[in-house]
This record gives structure tokens, C-alpha cells and sequence, in this order.
């Protein structure tokens, strides 16, 4: 894992490594206490079988674009806890000495971890070989009484903490400060599109309010001025809101729906010229379209929207694993900037936030965001009045 000097290392490391076939092996790491396995030996392997995607398309995507009914909650939940049990043991004994230790600390239990300071679990980073599993949506739950007589109560890992992912193989680098200074924004709601449904009235309001509160730069949703914008841009945050798709079978083929091009490809981004370009700021980037936060393997590779960003030199990607087709996309979105840019959470704090709301507001896409990137990195926001998304000079 690339980490910016200095940086802060997540509390709990968590590394999915394929050793062949489905079969992968899973090493804990953190800072406070030693997790490793004993000298010589290997971290545990278990098996992740084929169908993560047509898991989560089964039990999330079908209803995303609903409003949850109280019986389906139990059965989300269900799904939730059926991600924590395809976990290995060390990584639930891990998670549950940490979490104990953590709450020992904070209750004036004195104690120091490895590192010499107390232990705590604010932040998990996974870094996985395996594109689809939404391991953020796992329910952890306290099964051992021995080990815990009182039974935490069980939660969303991504509620309960700030959690991110990574590619294992991605070029890009995590940076805990990402200093913005100008926001480009992509969005289009279709209305004079001819041929693309549904419509997006929604996406209209998220771009303007992006323009108010945050001065943002409105490109044109088009083919030329996008990779006008991506070959010579200066901006240091990136916003599409638009219909987007994930292939499968062809990952490098899932597309973002553009008002004159709706099959805009990974294949536009993933070029030496975009790299020297927009790149060089190391942006973070923001995809609200659905399903983009979905990579698959291609010809050995991880590929899709969030890992091709990251190649061409974001520094953090924020995208929904499944359909996100309401105005809660749009709530989504502002809360999201209001938390990072005003507020100064961490990009993976402002997740966990939003998430709480998921049953409150009886709709999945508040938990379908997932974070590419450091969920401690915050975002210095200075922005520069004349800043446009273009280069200039």
C-alpha cells in the first residue's frame, strides 16, 4: 500500500490475497496490537466463491430504487450477517480483541497497545484482491460469550466505523490530505436527451447546489469537453451525476451514460495523456451513477470506474455499488460535501454518518456508497475564486 508520508496508518489492516482459484488468504495488521500469525506460519485462507455480484444484485439492487418496507429489513440484515460469516476466524477474532481492547481503553482501562499508544477502532482499511464482496455491509455480531459475556450489539461494520477499500493492485497512491482548491462538476438530467431514460430531475438541483455552496465549474456532460476537461484540467475534485452501468462480463466496458456518447468506457480514462493531465492534481472524485463502484477481473486484472480513476492518479474515489435512481442520491451528495468540505470529517467518517440514515429513510442508497481510498483523508478546502476547470496558459 502506497501511504503518504506521515500518514496515519488505519487501525485495523485488513488484506485479502488470492493464492489461486476462489481461494484466498486473509492477514490482519494494526497498529496497537500484534495480530500476525505465528512465526512460519501463513495467514488463514478460506474459500470466496463466484457469485459476490449476482449477490448483491439479488438481495440489493432489486430493491434499491423502493422504499424499504419493515419486512424487508430482517431480510437485508439477514444478508448482512451472511458477509460476516464468509469472514475467516482470525479476522472476527481480530476485530473482536481489538474491539475490546478499544473499549477498554476508552473506559479509562488503561492499557498500551504495539505501537505504545492505547489501542483504539476508528478506521479499517480493506485491501482485496476480490472485486465485489461489499465487505463494509458485513453485520459484525458476538457469537463467543466466554469473550464477551454483555454481547455487543450487533452493526453494520460501516456504521459502526470509518471503512474503506483498496484495490490490491492499483498505482495510485492514499492520501490523508487532499488539498482542494477548484470542483469540476459533470451532470446532466437528460431532459432534452432524446432516447435516455429515465430522466434525472434531481441531478439538476445536486449540480446548481454544487455551484452555490462550492463554486463549482459546470462542464458540459458531453464527449469533447469531458476529455477536454480530463487532459488539461486543474481541479482537484471531480463530481459525475449521471446514468452510468457495470459490465459484468467485461468490466472495462461499464460505462458512464454521456448526453452524446452513452458509452463512455473506462478506456477514455485509463491513457498516458489523462495521467499527465488531470492526474497530476491527484483529485478526488466523486461518481454518483449507478453501480460504478463495482471492478471485476479482466484478462488477471482489477478493472471499472473507481479502479481507472485511481490508475490515472485520483487520490480517492466515492461511488454506489448498485442503482441509485431517487432523490436520495441527491441528499447522498450534499450531506456528503457538507460533512468533508465544511464540517472537516474524514471521507470515511462522512460515510459511516450518512449510512446511519439508511432505515430512517427507508432506502438502500444510502448504504450502497462505498469509498476507494484512505476513510481517514480529509479534504482542505481553499478555494480559489477564479479558478476554472480547464488549463489555462
Amino acid at each position: 500500500m502506497n501511504l503518504e508520508r506521515g500518514a496515519e496508518p488505519p487501525d485495523l489492516l485488513v488484506r485479502i490475497q488470492q493464492v489461486g482459484g476462489d481461494m484466498y488468504e486473509w492477514t490482519l495488521l494494526s497498529p496497537h496490537l500484534d495480530l500476525r500469525p505465528p512465526l512460519g506460519s501463513l495467514g488463514e485462507r478460506k474459500q470466496i466463491g463466484e457469485g459476490a455480484h449476482r449477490f448483491v444484485k439479488s438481495y440489493f439492487d432489486r430493491i434499491a430504487g423502493l422504499v424499504v418496507e419493515d419486512t424487508a429489513i430482517p431480510i437485508i440484515e439477514a444478508r448482512c450477517r451472511e458477509i460476516y460469516e464468509s469472514t475467516t476466524d482470525s479476522f472476527k477474532d481480530a476485530y473482536w480483541q481489538l474491539y475490546a481492547a478499544a473499549e477498554k481503553g476508552s473506559a479509562g482501562g488503561g492499557g498500551k497497545g504495539s505501537s505504545g499508544t492505547p489501542p483504539r477502532l476508528k478506521s479499517i482499511q480493506f485491501i482485496s484482491d476480490e472485486p465485489y464482496v461489499p465487505w463494509e455491509l458485513m453485520m459484525v455480531r458476538e457469537d463467543s460469550f466466554e469473550r464477551n459475556p454483555d454481547r455487543v450489539k450487533e452493526e453494520v461494520l460501516s456504521i459502526r466505523h470509518a471503512v474503506g477499500r483498496w484495490t490490491a493492485k492499483s498505482s495510485g497512491q492514499l492520501l490523508q490530505t487532499i488539498r482542494v482548491r477548484g470542483v469540476e462538476v459533470f451532470a446532466s438530467d437528460y431532459k432534452k436527451v432524446d432516447g435516455v431514460e429515465p430522466k434525472l430531475p434531481w441531478v439538476a438541483e445536486e449540480r446548481d447546489w454544487l455551484k452555490k455552496h462550492y463554486n463549482a465549474h459546470l462542464g458540459d456532460l458531453k464527449f469533447e469537453p469531458v476529455m477536454q476537461f480530463l487532459k488539461g484540467g486543474k481541479a482537484q475534485a471531480i463530481h459525475f451525476s449521471c446514468h452510468g452501468e457495470m459490465n459484468v462480463e467485461l468490466p472495462a466496458e461499464s460505462a458512464l451514460w454521456l448526453e452524446d456518447f452513452p458509452k463512455f468506457v473506462t478506456a477514455y480514462v485509463a491513457s498516458e495523456a489523462v495521467r499527465e493531465g488531470v492526474g497530476r492534481e491527484h483529485p478526488f472524485v466523486f461518481l454518483n451513477a449507478c453501480q460504478v463502484a463495482g471492478v471485476g477481473t479482466q484478462l488477471s486484472r482489477v478493472v471499472g470506474w473507481p479502479q481507472t480513476f485511481l490508475d490515472a492518479g485520483a487520490s480517492a474515489c466515492v461511488a454506489p455499488l448498485w442503482s441509485v435512481v431517487d432523490e436520495n442520491a441527491k441528499a447522498v451528495a450534499t450531506s456528503f460535501y457538507q460533512l468533508v468540505f465544511k464540517e472537516g470529517k474524514t471521507l470515511g467518517e462522512a460515510l459511516q454518518q450518512i449510512r446511519v440514515d439508511w432505515k430512517g429513510r427507508r432506502s438502500l442508497t444510502f448504504l450502497s456508497y462505498v469509498l476507494y481510498g484512505d476513510p481517514m483523508a480529509r479534504v482542505e478546502w481553499r478555494p480559489e475564486p477564479d479558478v476554472t476547470g480547464l488549463a489555462t496558459g
